[in-house]
């Protein structure tokens, strides 16, 4: 009995004195309490109205953004181009915005705004096509093509840029032009009865001077050879009528000294066959087999 008592008044001294002896630390406690409050506090939430306002800022934000980048980028490509598409026709005429002529051989399309821009006239081509351009030194005359751009000042000349083809071909009939390919970087400048080529797997670009006007035969139905070479002669025909000659190593390469109204194969063959001693002889379907010699 007497041990419990001690306990208990040993027990009673040590709490009085520790109750004595505290001190509380109430800044240092509403520190703690407050660390502990930020701690448990909860997300806070946006009202609806808020959010749907931010969602709403955000949303004119990028509709106006993709506006302007339409408009910026699209600004020099109209939408609303003009397409003018030949099929088997040999020549069909159109006149442009500023009163230009196009005419276009067959299989062959261009595209054009309803009106040119100020500072320049841009067509696409695909295909052949004579051009007759109204001179306007302040607005260039554009001509793009899959591969090159032809530019002019106002000139009449031919294009042949069918994409099917090797090679893109310029003659300048008068005036002149500049004939370019961007992607191989490289540029001539073309005068009448000049003739530029492009050889799309060369990247090659090349100027010759011919008399010659066989490229621009089939605008007016009709050619006038000065003094052609024949191979020149076979050349035009295999690409405007598809023709395919068969010729041996040592063929002649006469030049032909004529003006035919009729501009087609069995024609020139015949004027050919007439001025030499040269025999075409039809082999299948526009296919012939030539022989003979100039003399």
């Amino acid at each position: 009995m007497q041990q419990h008592k001690n306990r208990d008044e040993k027990l009673w001294k040590i709490t009085k004195g520790y109750k004595q002896a505290y001190t509380p630390d109430v800044e240092k406690g509403l520190t703690n309490l407050k660390a502990r409050i930020a701690k448990d506090q909860p997300t806070p939430i946006i009202p609806m109205r808020n959010w749907l306002m931010r969602a709403a800022s955000i949303a004119i934000l990028l509709v106006g953004s993709i506006v302007l980048y339409q408009n910026y980028t699209s600004s020099d490509v109209p939408s609303n181009l003009i397409y003018q598409t030949t099929e088997a026709v040999a020549t069909t005429a159109y006149q442009l915005p500023d009163g230009s002529q196009v005419w276009l051989n067959k299989h062959s399309q261009i595209s054009y705004p309803p009106t040119f821009s100020n500072s320049e006239r841009v067509i696409q081509l695909k295909g052949e096509a004579y051009l007759e351009i109204k001179s306007n030194p302040n607005k260039p005359f554009l001509i793009q093509t899959d591969e090159t751009v032809i530019e002019v000042l106002g000139t009449a000349f031919n294009v042949r840029a069918y994409p099917s083809e090797s090679q893109v071909a310029v003659s300048v009939e008068e005036g002149s032009v500049s004939f370019e390919s961007p992607s191989a970087g490289k540029k001539i400048v073309l005068q009448a009865n000049d003739k530029g080529t492009y050889q799309k797997d060369e990247q090659d670009l090349v100027k010759t001077t011919s008399k010659q006007v066989v490229d621009l035969g089939w605008k007016e139905q009709q050619l006038a050879f000065d003094d052609t070479p024949i191979s020149e002669i076979l050349a035009y025909l295999t690409s405007q009528f598809d023709v395919e000659f068969i010729t041996s190593k040592d063929f002649p390469d006469c030049g032909l000294n004529a003006t035919l109204v009729v501009n087609n194969p069995e024609a020139i063959l015949k004027r050919i066959t007439s001025a030499f001693p040269i025999e075409a002889k039809l082999m299948g379907t526009n296919k012939y087999q030539l022989s003979g010699s100039c003399e």
